[in-house]
């Protein structure tokens, strides 16, 4: 399922110091944190689901031990992270029971 609900947000990924740039605005990551954000990055105005980052992030599977609480935790501490902005509130969203939504 593809959505498009892009704000015109600019993006600019800086992999070498595992941070984002959002409208000039510098957000540091931890590595795993950049990497969520990188794939959600790739696969913008698509649905990305739980097992997905599980399987591109962290290499694994729930039958092989990765939860969703994994998953959570770590969208969580994005959004703390990039919503100190209020202009990148919102940018993440949860679709039920889905997954996750970047829209830049």
């Amino acid at each position: 399922m593809n959505i498009s609900n892009r704000r015109s947000l600019r993006c600019t990924i800086l992999p070498r110091s595992s941070a984002v740039e959002i409208n000039g605005h510098i957000y540091m990551l931890s590595r795993l944190e950049f990497n969520v954000f990188l794939h959600l990055y790739r696969n913008q105005g698509r649905i990305v689901s739980i097992d997905e980052l599980l399987m591109e992030v962290w290499g694994c599977t729930r039958e092989s031990g990765g939860t969703s609480n994994q998953v959570w935790s770590c969208i969580k501490r994005l959004r703390r992270k990039i919503y100190t902005d209020t202009a990148c509130k919102g940018i993440i969203t949860t679709i039920g029971k889905k997954g996750y939504l970047l829209s830049l």
